[in-house]
């Protein structure tokens, strides 16, 4: 049965497979290693084919060709899981900082997987974590914060209704300036890689 196969983080770039390391923290890192304005784009390459490419795997090439590698990595085993993280909990709707500790006791309450667990998170692939996110229940305490933040208050709630859910919203208000508004439109990679870069900032800023 397809389901019960091993997956295989493969890519294949002109003839060539590759075997990927796309676990969380590689792909949190990549995201940062982006954002890095100390690097040039030839090192940054550099850096993320050996981050993401299995040591095994890994090929002494021009960076042309290394690059090509890389953005495989992304399109193919990066980026291809966002959809459905975006289709669970619209972008206005949560916040990956703010809701930190929301997410990581949802996660432990619905599939018992603790991920800030060292050797848990090492061994999570980015893609199963994004299918573990958008499936969590509207039930589970991020759930219920997307769901208040999301909910409209109409005309036909009885005053208790509506008293009741404006309280719920005031308790998960995500704190958003301008510049979080236009974070809150990004796509989730988008929005990942602007977050390593303000973690960064303010590292260097500390």
């Amino acid at each position: 049965m397809k389901l019960l196969e091993a997956v295989q983080d493969l890519v294949e770039v002109e003839g060539v497979k590759y075997d990927c390391n796309v676990s969380v923290p590689a792909v949190f890192l990549y995201f940062e290693l982006m954002q890095d304005d100390g690097l040039t784009e030839a090192e940054k390459i550099d850096v993320a084919y050996r981050m993401l490419v299995k040591p095994d795997s890994q090929i002494e090439q021009p960076a042309v060709k290394k690059a090509k590698v890389v953005k495989a990595i992304y399109d193919q085993k990066i980026s291809n899981g966002e959809q459905s993280a975006e289709d669970f909990t619209k972008p206005k709707n949560y916040d990956f900082d703010q809701d930190n500790d929301l997410i990581y006791s949802s996660i432990l309450q619905q599939y018992n997987i603790n991920i800030r667990d060292k050797k848990v998170i090492a061994n999570l692939r980015w893609h199963d974590f994004l299918s573990l996110f958008s499936n969590l229940d509207s039930k589970t305490p991020f759930g219920q914060a997307v769901f208040f933040r999301g909910v409209k208050i109409t005309d036909d709630m009885s005053d208790e209704q509506k008293d009741y859910y404006r309280e719920m919203k005031r308790k998960y208000a995500l704190k958003k300036d301008g510049e979080n508004q236009a974070f809150a439109e990004m796509d989730l990679p988008h929005k990942v890689a602007y977050l390593a870069k303000m973690r960064a900032k303010k590292q260097k800023e500390g």
